[in-house]
């Protein structure tokens, strides 16, 4: 009866994540047109840690293109199809000020339920320190994206990429009883 009443005060449950992570349903059409995307709720910026926009796509039509081209450093989180094509979206958040953010691909997540993400964030590589998001912003309101290849995104996620309570507290925000015993 303790622990269950602990383990309910604590806040664990199993939506782990972040207040600020956020996923909007698609699909969403990519093509070689700028499109304007507004969201349904800002996305908003948590400055403890960075954050990532990620499209996902079917991973049976596509691939990390680094799994075809190591030496192609500035392409390695853009995606190839089945048939060989490099697809390279592009990405600018728009702020709450109006202010424009172009991010850049950086990353692929092979998801538990299927599926594969582009994560864009502002860093140039896993190895260089991530610079925050600029301070007169304090969300994004849209997103506009294009690409070189058109293709589907299933749906974008906004999410907590990393954080000082990912590694304590397995990938969610620490609660006051996670600090109180760890």
């Amino acid at each position: 009866m303790l622990v269950a009443a602990l383990f309910a005060l604590s806040g664990c449950d199993t939506g782990a994540g972040f207040p600020e992570d956020q996923r909007m349903e698609g699909p969403f059409e990519i093509t070689g047109e700028w499109q304007r995307i507004e969201f349904d709720r800002p996305l908003r910026i948590n400055r403890e840690g960075s954050q990532g926009f990620h499209f996902e796509v079917d991973e049976t039509r596509y691939r990390p293109n680094r799994h075809f081209d190591v030496e192609d450093r500035p392409n390695q989180a853009n995606l190839r199809r089945n048939d060989g094509v490099l697809v390279k979206p592009e990405v600018v958040l728009i702020g709450d000020n109006g202010e424009r953010v172009e991010l850049r691909a950086v990353m692929n997540i092979h998801l538990y339920a299927g599926g594969l993400t582009v994560g864009f964030a502002m860093y140039e590589d896993h190895f260089s320190p991530s610079p925050p998001f600029p301070d007169r912003i304090t969300a994004f309101r849209a997103v506009e994206v294009r690409s070189n290849e058109p293709f589907t995104a299933e749906y974008f996620r906004w999410r907590m990429d990393n954080h000082p309570d990912h590694h304590r507290c397995g990938g969610r925000r620490c609660t006051w009883l996670d600090k109180l015993f760890r």
